[in-house]
This record gives structure tokens, C-alpha cells and sequence, in this order.
């Protein structure tokens, strides 16, 4: 095995072809329109999980099936906590 100095060794760009050369490039655009999309995304799920736990709230107002009630509750508090996970950035 030989051993090569660490200032030895070049990497030449003119080695990468255009094609490979160009998909890179359209790599890193469509990674940024995508980070782009993403705060509409969240402010859209966000919404969704509001419309969700309101209807889950006023279905447990209306029930009056006492198991009904509960797992309506259930299920509103498990949105409750991931909607807050969305505002915090954890999703």
C-alpha cells in the first residue's frame, strides 16, 4: 500500500462529465423548490389538524355515548400534541 501526501491529491472538474455535471446542478434546484414547498405544507397540515380537532371537540360536546366521548377526547389530544410538534419543527 502506498501512502501519498496529503497535498497530492487533485480532484479535476473537467473529469465529471455534463451530464453528470447537470444533473447535479438540477439536484440542488429541485431540493430547493422542495424547501420551499415545505412551510406551505406545514401551514396546510396544520390547518387540516385544526379543522380535525374541532370537529373531533364539538362530536365529543354533541356525543352522548360516555365510550364515544372518550375516545373522541382521544383522538383530539393525539392532534393537539402533533400539531404541536408541527409548530415546534419536530415534523
Amino acid at each position: 500500500m502506498t501512502k501519498l501526501p496529503l497535498g497530492s491529491i487533485r480532484f479535476e472538474t473537467s473529469l465529471i462529465s455534463p451530464t453528470l455535471h447537470g444533473s447535479l446542478a438540477a439536484t440542488s434546484i429541485s431540493t430547493m423548490k422542495a424547501e420551499s414547498r415545505r412551510p406551505k405544507e406545514r401551514e396546510g397540515a396544520i390547518s387540516a389538524l385544526n379543522v380535525a380537532i374541532e370537529a373531533l371537540n364539538l362530536a365529543k360536546e354533541i356525543s352522548s355515548i360516555t365510550p364515544a366521548k372518550a375516545v373522541f377526547g382521544s383522538v383530539s389530544f393525539i392532534l393537539v400534541m402533533i400539531r404541536v410538534s408541527f409548530l415546534l419543527g419536530l415534523c
